[in-house]
């Protein structure tokens, strides 16, 4: 079972969740948002990735610069890290 770690403001590990649904991720998000924070989906079934983007907005146009920046044939761990990178 994977654990879905929260992370606001500072950057310390508030909680973790072992099942959440997108609705209360969306929830979350924005809760975290407010306060200058984040919540980014570490790990969880593949179902869940699909109705959600795991970085959250904005993070994910950062992880494809780096990504078309350091691997821009995509040769390494392709679809592994981030569905569609």
């Amino acid at each position: 079972t994977c654990a879905l770690p929260i992370y606001i403001a500072s950057g310390a590990v508030i909680g973790h969740a072992t099942s959440l649904e997108a609705p209360a991720i969306a929830w979350l998000r924005a809760f975290a948002a407010e306060r200058d924070g984040f919540l980014q989906v570490e790990c969880g079934p593949r179902t869940l990735r699909a109705a959600i983007d795991p970085f959250g907005p904005g993070e994910s146009d950062l992880v494809r610069a780096l990504k078309a920046r350091f691997d821009p044939r995509g040769t390494l761990n392709p679809g592994r890290w981030m569905e569609g990178v």
